[in-house]
């Protein structure tokens, strides 16, 4: 007997796709959080990347590395490409790199999408720039 195996992967497009690719128009830096495990990858990539974001992931731990010592070094690897940073909680120092980059070129909005697991609101300003770049949203699990 022959047995085939079709594994069909399905996004479920999530209300919140509207609110990022909103505040992506609206503001240089997004900041998306939520439980491990919710889709927040998941809904960056299969939102962002279609519109040409490049991404970085900091669970490599050689690329975290990198992003860790050489900070100017990692964020020119990606100069002129609006970029999603995953996991970047293991990266905190990044921030006020992001910063001085936004600061340079205050027109340019969506330019930086940060993903983090576990991060709560009022917790701290990573962005160190008050309320115009505090635009985050916290993605729930799918029931």
């Amino acid at each position: 007997m022959n047995f085939k195996f079709n594994i069909v992967s399905m996004y479920v497009k999530r209300t919140l796709s509207s609110v990022l690719l909103r505040a992506c128009r609206q503001f240089p830096a997004v900041l998306v959080t939520g439980p491990r495990q919710s889709g927040k990858t998941t809904l960056l990539q299969e939102e962002l990347g279609p519109l040409g974001y490049a991404s970085a992931s900091f669970d490599d731990p050689v690329l975290r590395e990198f992003a860790q010592v050489d900070p100017n070094g990692f964020l020119d690897r990606f100069e002129g490409k609006d970029l999603m940073l995953d996991e970047v909680q293991y990266v905190p120092g990044l921030f006020s790199y992001l910063k001085v980059r936004i600061d340079a070129d205050r027109g340019r909005q969506g330019r930086f999408v940060c993903e983090m697991a576990g991060w709560l609101p009022g917790s701290l300003d990573p962005f160190g720039t008050g309320p115009v770049l505090r635009t985050w949203f916290s993605v729930p699990p799918l029931a």
